[in-house]
């Protein structure tokens, strides 16, 4: 600094001393800049680091940084990566008067913006600050065309910069053009990065929360799946001690949950020590080799059962899967009896057949070949009955239900009609009482064999003696179940018979002519009926079969049977 000399002129000491009052003003007023500057970015970090989440960040931050500039309008876009990258306007604002930048809003809110188009485009493409120093003649500010006075001229924008790549970008806006400032632009850059971080830590957390909900939702869906499966689902750990079971397991192991949890498998199950299937789940967990067994067992209220169990290694433990395969062997039992019963059923009238043809060709008398035809035609009937009911049966098992509205008086006398090429039908007498106060609505096709089987039976089995013939059929309503009765006064069926007489190609006696396959349609078709058919029977007295039908006028509703309180 030059030293003042007394000898030099007034004029030019003043002018020094003015020298050094400016820069003295321009040195305060920098640090005063600064100081606000360093009190701008304390104040939001604070404030951005207190906000709940990323958008009260950023909607804090316009509201700081408008405050601090005294510019009246603030903006943030977000990126768009799919499809092309553009940036798309957001509703987080700061407008100190937003009457008189209504239209500017409303412009800004209706369009995206794609990379290096105007001033957050520019800001994307570059990742760095932008300065516009006035939108009115900027020729890359395409909103200035779409109004003709927008209120604002100088604007700039900066970054929030996530993973290297563009997560937002802030705008702000003035009503007068103004040279960039470089120093301002250096510190939203740093503002930028400080709400990257942010967002960082939110879409971390939300990562994590969503971790949590998806591993939820999955739980929730397994247990879910487990507890509604048929089969016994069992988790253990590597001491065999019980983790997890599901519905099915309590119900076999008839205990709850918190019962049987953290108990040894081999004391909830002694069975497994008895028959070596203790050292097995320990060898598939050392081994990791899954192991398979078909068991046979006796359970004290579900009664026998076989049962399919697999054991595989989970993690370090042991998880066992029991099926329970009752149904499916006694199915395969019953098709293997099937076919045994009709390979014989059917080759027995065709060999009888086929001898008497043999012989009919030999005999040359004419009255033992009307003898051998009237056998084959004996014969060709059994095999025409036999295929009869295995056509209804099978029809039975494959027919699925449709419901309509069935006449059941009208449907009773025709199939009683439909019989009258039965031996024995015009000894027969019938008495049919139908009382129905409502519409009834079932399968007719299913229905119509019911009867079938029933009243064929009926005549079949008729007493031959002094007594007359008789069945009788009646039809009430019983709450919601309709009660069918076919009543016969035939020869009855004997009380040991009556335990197996709705099994295949069982007969009550063989006196009289049959395949063993009509009770066993009618119990299918009830079945499917989801209905319950009742016997009562004395010999010498006759029999009668009660059958008790859900009527299905909203096949909507689930169908509950209560025939069982009424068997």
């Amino acid at each position: 600094m030059k030293k003042v000399n007394n000898q030099q002129d007034p004029q030019e000491i003043s002018g020094l001393l003015q020298s050094i009052a400016d820069k003295h003003k321009e040195l305060y007023d920098s640090l005063q800049e600064k100081t606000a500057f360093i009190e701008l970015t304390k104040e939001l970090i604070i404030t951005t680091n207190e906000a709940s989440n990323s958008k009260e960040a950023l909607q804090l931050s316009i509201c700081k940084v408008c405050d601090f500039m005294r510019w009246p309008v603030g903006h943030v876009y977000f990126t768009r990566n799919e499809p092309t990258l553009a940036m798309v306007p957001s509703k987080i604002w700061h407008l100190s008067r937003p009457k008189k930048f209504s239209a500017f809003k409303k412009i800004t809110e209706t369009n995206s913006v794609a990379s290096g188009e105007g001033l957050p485009g520019r800001v994307l493409s570059s990742k760095k600050p932008a300065w516009i120093i006035d939108v009115t003649k900027d020729l890359n500010f395409p909103r200035s065309k779409l109004a003709k006075n927008l209120g604002v001229q100088a604007g700039f924008a900066f970054p929030v910069m996530v993973r290297k790549q563009v997560a937002a970008v802030l705008e702000f806006f003035s009503e007068n053009a103004e040279k960039p400032n470089h120093q301002v632009l250096e510190l939203m850059g740093q503002i930028g990065t400080q709400l990257g971080r942010i967002i960082e830590r939110e879409d971390a957390a939300n990562a994590i929360i969503n971790r949590e909900l998806k591993i939820r939702q999955t739980n929730e869906r397994l247990e879910s799946f487990m507890n509604s499966a048929t089969d016994h689902f069992i988790m253990l750990d590597k001491d065999l001690n019980v983790i997890d079971l599901n519905g099915a397991a309590l119900v076999y192991f008839q205990a709850k949950k918190y019962q049987l949890i953290g108990k040894k498998l081999q004391d909830i199950s002694p069975v497994i020590v008895e028959n070596g299937r203790y050292e097995k789940y320990k060898e598939v967990i050392k081994t990791g080799k899954s192991f398979f067994v078909d068991d046979q067992v006796s359970h004290r209220s579900l009664g026998y059962l076989r049962l399919n169990v697999k054991a595989f290694k989970v993690a370090d433990g042991l998880g066992i899967i029991s099926s329970d395969i009752t149904g499916v062997t006694d199915a395969i039992d019953e098709l293997s009896n099937f076919m045994y019963r009709i390979s014989h059923d059917l080759k027995a009238p065709l060999a009888t057949m086929m001898g008497l043809v043999n012989i009919a060709g030999s005999d040359e008398n004419e009255k033992s070949t009307k003898e051998y035809l009237e056998m084959i035609r004996d014969n060709a009937q059994k095999l025409d009955d036999m295929i009869s009911d295995l056509v209804a049966l099978t029809k039975v098992k494959q027919t699925e239900v449709t419901p309509t509205q069935v006449n059941l008086k009208r449907l009773i006398t025709e199939t009683i009609v439909s019989m009258s090429h039965v031996q024995g039908y015009d000894e027969m007498n019938f008495e049919i009482d139908i009382k129905l106060h409502r519409k009834f609505y079932s399968d007719e096709t299913l229905v119509r064999l019911i009867l079938l089987n029933l009243i064929d039976n009926a005549i079949k089995y008729r007493r031959r003696d002094s007594v007359k013939p008789e069945i009788k059929i009646t039809a009430r309503y019983n709450d919601r179940l309709l009660k069918v009765q076919i009543e016969d006064n035939g020869i009855g069926i004997p009380k040991q018979a009556q335990v197996d007489v709705f099994k295949m190609f069982i007969r009550a006696t063989n006196h009289v002519g049959g395949s063993g396959i009509g009770l066993y349609t009618v119990k299918n078709a009830v079945n499917k009926l989801k209905g319950t058919v009742v016997l009562e029977s004395n010999i010498k007295e006759g029999t009668k079969f009660t059958i008790y039908l859900e009527n299905l006028d909203n096949i909507s509703e689930p169908v509950h049977s209560k025939s069982k309180s009424l068997a």
